[in-house]
């Protein structure tokens, strides 16, 4: 199967499947003439056969010509006619719009988000953007410049228009607030990698003006989860699973088993979430959709890995990489790949964790996916820490950092405040323990991530036990039990 995976692309060609047919159609041929299935053929009987062949044959080949022939006046005539023409350029203004969309929306490393979520995010932002090229009584120069300043990666104009466009819908009253919701949506979507303030504020109109739309209920969900509140993300999550239901949209619902496998997981109900990501990959199973079946596998993965299962969660991750690799799903393998590395550092096989997330970082960097490189990176740091090779160690996890910083990802940073806290300590550099770990708690404790707040605590408390300060060691252990 998985060699004949290599080859079906190859299928769609028209050639290649004619000729796959005929060759099918002349094997079987053979086959029943060995097996005098198909009785040989008198000279008298054999040359009707031929005749008759040679007969038909000449009146496709007759047909063949003709279709050519039409075909190539269609196209010329195409090439001269207005409305041809206008239908044409649309369509690769259509093309070239797609594509700038990716340009601006396709920056996996501004977003902190699962496989399949980022895929949903990138759509969203491939619709406004094809959207706002066409957005009614704007002045062309206008949204040109909005197009432009996008594919540099400024959203302010594109937003700018929206709102406006928002405004005015907004105005217009009750019969016009499906249109506003879908401006809205788009506002939302542009505003998701740089905004989350915004986003959710967009977000939360468009729900409010179009409450029967999957879309901007699950989009707000993201934002919520993203900001850490969990029970109005369940919310919102239980409504578009509601919405799929009445709906009949069996798409819908997968992807919202898997949202709310994020929101359980989160929580640490691990039971719970294994049980709405298993929901999730039967709908994708039966839909055939090989992407979202290879993401939640990873996440599959992660539940299994947290639980300390390892052959559970190796079996996953290879599950995924299984499909993801023959189809090239490259934004899926980085993580597998670096989710695998932690496999094989918690078994002790440092050699196959470090081949692991080499391969990671080789992907992600061929991508410029930055939040993959960072996580290889801080995963090559644990490796080379592991091996109490402490100079490799802090040159990975600073490189982690410097990525981290730069995307301002706090929790991430956060994480490689302590790991730079650890590679200090063990060399005796308390000073600069300290501050590592103080730096790591400062973040923890502003965003709530009580998991950090824990480790920071105990980094403090090794650090303050090492100089001999044991009342304020007690302080800082207690602080983590509790």
């Amino acid at each position: 199967m998985a060699g004949f995976s290599l080859v079906a692309p190859y299928l769609t060609n028209p050639l290649v499947l004619v000729g796959f047919v005929l060759f099918i159609v002349f094997v079987l041929h053979r086959v029943l003439l060995t097996a005098q299935i198909i009785p040989p053929l008198t000279p008298r009987t054999g040359g009707k056969v031929v005749q008759l062949l040679l007969r038909y044959l000449f009146f496709i080949a007759l047909v063949v010509i003709v279709l050519g022939f039409a075909l190539v006046f269609y196209q010329t005539q195409g090439e001269h006619d207005p409305i041809f023409q206008k239908g044409e350029v649309e369509k690769r203004r259509l093309d070239g719009l797609t594509e700038m969309a990716k340009g601006y929306c396709q920056h996996p490393e501004k977003l902190e988000i699962d496989d399949m979520t980022r895929r949903d995010v990138i759509r969203a932002c491939s619709q406004a953007v094809v959207a706002l090229a066409n957005v009614p009584g704007v002045a062309q120069p206008t949204k040109e410049d909005a197009l432009v300043r996008l594919e540099h990666g400024d959203a302010q104009g594109a937003k700018a228009i929206f709102q406006e466009v928002l405004q005015q819908k907004t105005l217009e009253g009750k019969a016009a607030n499906k249109e506003a919701a879908e401006v809205a949506r788009h506002l939302g979507a542009l505003a998701f990698y740089d905004n989350t303030t915004e986003a959710l504020a967009a977000y939360r109109q468009a729900v409010e003006m179009d409450p029967d739309n999957p879309e901007g209920w699950n989009q707000r969900g993201q934002l919520l989860l993203r900001v850490g509140q969990l029970d109005d993300a369940e919310v919102a999550y239980r409504t578009v699973e509601a919405i799929a239901e009445s709906q009949g949209v069996r798409e819908w619902k997968a992807a919202v088993y898997n949202n709310l496998g994020n929101v359980y997981e989160t929580r640490g109900d691990l039971v719970q979430a294994e049980v709405m990501y298993k929901k999730a990959l039967e709908i994708f199973e039966a839909l055939g959709l090989k992407e979202n079946m290879a993401s939640i596998y990873g996440n599959l993965g992660l539940v299994f890995n947290t639980r300390g299962d390892l052959v559970q969660a190796e079996t996953m991750y290879k599950k995924a990489l299984a499909i993801a690799e023959p189809l090239g799903f490259k934004e899926v393998m980085p993580n597998m790949y670096g989710n695998l590395g932690l496999v094989y550092k918690t078994r002790g096989d440092l050699v196959q964790a470090e081949t692991m997330f080499k391969k990671a970082l080789k992907i992600a960097e061929t991508l410029g996916h930055k939040e993959a490189m960072a996580n290889a990176y801080g995963n090559l740091g644990l490796v080379f820490k592991t091996r109490g090779d402490l100079v490799q160690a802090e040159a990975m996890f600073k490189d982690a950092l410097v990525i981290h910083e730069a995307l301002g990802f706090k929790e991430a940073m956060a994480k490689g405040y302590l790991n730079l806290g650890i590679v200090y300590a063990t060399r005796g550099d308390l000073a600069q323990a300290e501050t590592m770990c103080k730096k790591a708690l400062a973040i923890a404790e502003a965003l709530g991530f009580k998991k950090d707040m824990v480790s920071a605590y105990g980094g403090l408390g090794n650090v303050y036990r090492s100089r001999g300060d044991l009342e304020l060691a007690e302080t800082m252990y207690k602080k983590a039990l509790a």
